[in-house]
């Protein structure tokens, strides 16, 4: 029998014939496609809602809280006010965090902050000696080979050029069009195990305007995978004309923001560094030579088990980069211990919004020296519903699926190979369920001590 030139159908077709008859067959199967049925319809639902909770925070605000360092609540978002009137109290009384969230979920946001504070401690400054994996720019870098623009950047505004003796990395302005511009290393540095140091100086523009996110991109992907070269790693930022985002951040969410202030036509060092799960950033102005409070983050997703690239990125301004070097070593501490979550599920002290569950996502914002936290609420009440339904469903039929007297087997529809395999099926052919699973129809043949 040859599987790979059976369609799905066929396939299915193939397996019922290998269960036994019985009078009750009829009935399982029924029940059995009523459930996959089901199962599926709510899978689809959820799908559905993810999509549309990405579209809304694609194109409308989130309610939002802005809270002071004590977590008192000093300010809100408009739509905020029209999903609960308590919040107007908590805002013009600046009451406290905790009396808004129910009873216990306050402690366990306290307790994750505490959890990701406590790796502060850790001897970052201990680890082994630094390898130089990169020292540049070098005559044999280009644009579009070593250096890759992504789509939505024209590979022309990116160029390479020699200046006093000097090879830089130019970005010409385009600021009409507003567009994220970045240029990624084709080569892959660090990764789980590995420390990496990025060292490199920027001169800023002579016209203020085209100052506009003069950023280092760190263990993010390749120009040549994603759009978005950053939607796995981080943005160290730099300094912009409007900069909301400035500081170091990762996925849109937990963000640590501080605008830095960049002077025109002006000479900068940048030393930035990820050890273990820390991120941290400093910047040199070199004729000053003052330095800016450093900039550190402890990262609490810790993703670093794929492919990590280096780059650079404007928000469609003017800079250039030279003297870039970058450093790896073997790291002292295991990513699984920075891997600490803080996307909280809470509720809100409102009769109103009782059976209401929210999401949360935290900035943390530094401003002239002073902190102030921005807690975003994602209603997930349907989705959950939604989950449950769907854990409900999927029990009822994996119970179904085991208790079945007919011999089932499912196969995935690409590979063809089989995932699972219902108990009377195992009986029939002699097999366990781990050695069914991966093999194809051709592979089956019912043991000889059958």
């Amino acid at each position: 029998m040859d599987s790979d030139n059976l369609s799905y159908e066929e396939l299915i077709e193939q397996l019922r014939q290998l269960g036994r008859e019985n009078n009750k067959s009829r009935q399982f199967k029924a029940l059995l496609e009523a459930l996959k049925k089901q199962y599926n319809e709510c899978a689809q639902k959820r799908n559905d809602l993810y999509r549309t909770i990405s579209l809304m925070r694609a194109t409308v605000d989130m309610p939002e809280l802005r809270l002071d360092q004590d977590w008192n609540i000093i300010d809100c978002t408009t739509n905020f006010i029209t999903l609960t009137d308590l919040v107007m109290e908590f805002r013009e009384k600046k009451k406290n965090l905790r009396e808004f969230l129910k009873e216990g979920d306050f402690e366990r946001l306290e307790q994750c902050l505490d959890n990701i504070k406590a790796l502060d401690s850790l001897p970052y400054g201990d680890g082994g000696k630094w390898r130089l994996r990169y020292k540049g720019l070098k005559k044999t870098d280009r644009i579009g080979k070593k250096w890759i623009p992504t789509k939505k950047c024209r590979e022309n505004n990116w160029q390479i050029i020699e200046d006093e003796g000097k090879l830089k990395i130019i970005h010409r302005p385009h600021l009409a069009d507003e567009v994220d511009c970045y240029l990624m290393n084709e080569e892959e540095y660090g990764g789980a195990d590995q420390d990496i140091r990025i060292l490199y100086k920027i001169k800023t523009s002579r016209n203020k305007e085209n100052i506009r996110d003069l950023s280092l991109v760190l263990s993010g992907t390749s120009g040549r995978e994603a759009v978005f070269p950053d939607s796995v790693g981080y943005t160290v930022c730099l300094g912009s004309r409007a900069n909301t985002q400035s500081g170091i951040q990762r996925e849109c969410a937990n963000i640590i923001s501080r605008p830095e202030c960049l002077a025109p036509d002006t000479e900068y060092q940048i030393i930035a560094e990820r050890t273990g799960g820390k991120i941290s950033c400093r910047i040199i102005d070199l004729s000053k030579k003052s330095e800016f409070q450093p900039l550190g983050i402890i990262d609490n997703n810790a993703i670093y088990d794929r492919k990590n690239h280096i780059g650079f990125h404007t928000f469609s301004g003017e800079t250039e980069f030279y003297d870039l070097e970058v450093y790896t070593r073997k790291s002292m501490f295991s990513i699984g211990q920075f891997r600490i979550p803080c996307n909280l599920e809470v509720g809100i002290r409102d009769k109103n919004l009782a059976d209401r569950v929210f999401k949360l996502r935290m900035w943390k914002d530094e401003t002239a020296k002073k902190i102030f936290y921005t807690l975003m609420f994602e209603d997930v009440t349907e989705l959950k519903r939604l989950e449950e339904t769907l854990k409900e469903s999927e029990s009822r039929y994996r119970a179904l699926f085991n208790s079945s007297a007919d011999g089932i087997m499912i196969a995935d529809i690409e590979t063809r190979k089989f995932q699972y395999a219902n108990p009377a099926i195992c009986k029939m052919l002699g097999y366990n369920e781990n050695e069914i699973i991966g093999m194809g129809l051709s592979d089956i043949h019912p043991k000889e001590s059958l």
